[in-house]
């Protein structure tokens, strides 16, 4: 299984809508979650990678590892060669594309495109539209216009500082 997330940027201490997805699916290890998209501004990447790298170091013991692949350009493995291992790759859009839903649109088909080459069915991928901003998200949603692309929103809550709080 597949999961496009958007990050938000992060504050220390509250867990963003992307951090709140994949572990939802990756189930501490114990889920069938084998890739992850995760679409990032260049300004919300590095506090974003700092707390997945905390994710992946203590999912070392895991049935199923996160391996994050902080290059953009390094390919994906098929899952017969990666093993029981959950593989991250981060999507990195500058901001003025990032408000643009065609673009985002573009990228996010990229992805699925991306998925086929890897023989990932376009159903046993969620797009989860919770984080980042409007126009990213509606780029999201477009680009899953179509039976076969899933959807996911996590209602949460937002707290007293505005700040997302994810369902427990």
């Amino acid at each position: 299984m597949g999961l496009i997330a958007i990050a938000s940027k992060a504050e220390p201490g509250k867990e963003t809508p992307a951090e709140a997805a994949f572990k939802f699916h990756w189930k501490n290890g114990r889920g069938n979650l084998r890739y992850c998209w995760l679409i990032c501004t260049q300004d919300a990447l590095a506090t974003n990678l700092e707390r997945f790298r905390a994710i992946a170091t203590s999912s070392a013991q895991t049935a199923t590892p996160l391996k994050l692949l902080e290059n953009p350009d390094t390919v994906l493995q098929p899952e017969r060669e990666a093993g029981r291992t959950v593989q991250m790759q981060t999507v990195v859009i500058d901001w003025p594309s990032a408000q643009d839903p065609n673009y985002v649109k573009y990228l996010v088909d990229r992805i699925y495109r991306q998925a086929q080459a890897l023989s990932i069915d376009s159903q046993s991928i969620i797009a989860d539209y919770t984080g980042g901003i409007k126009s990213t998200s509606a780029g999201v949603i477009l680009a899953c216009s179509t039976p076969e692309r899933r959807l996911q929103y996590a209602s949460g809550h937002y707290d007293e500082t505005a700040s997302f709080k994810a369902p427990k």
